[in-house]
């Protein structure tokens, strides 16, 4: 694995480690504005604003684990053939 192999790994790592605290975060704030709005005299906008960045957060996350679950695959196959092939 070349450098520039690495440290692109590296940054796709990161990626998908946001991925996860983004996803664990709206989801997060889609619950706590959906309290704080059903307390609030704006609960309307409120939830529905918590709703619509919990769920915008949310996509974002499973779009970061579907490229590394693609990703992962592709280096799955890679290494299941070399060691077929005796390497």
């Amino acid at each position: 694995m070349s450098h520039s192999d690495h440290v692109d790994r590296v940054g796709e790592v990161g990626l998908a480690m946001a991925g996860h605290k983004f996803t664990a975060a709206g989801g997060g704030l889609a619950i706590s504005s959906g309290a704080v709005g059903w307390l609030a005299e704006n609960h309307l906008l409120l939830s529905s604003f918590g709703i619509l960045v919990g769920i915008a957060v949310g996509l974002y996350g499973l779009v970061l684990q579907r490229r590394r679950d693609k990703r992962e695959q592709v280096e799955h196959v890679a290494r299941m053939e070399r060691i077929a092939a005796g390497e």
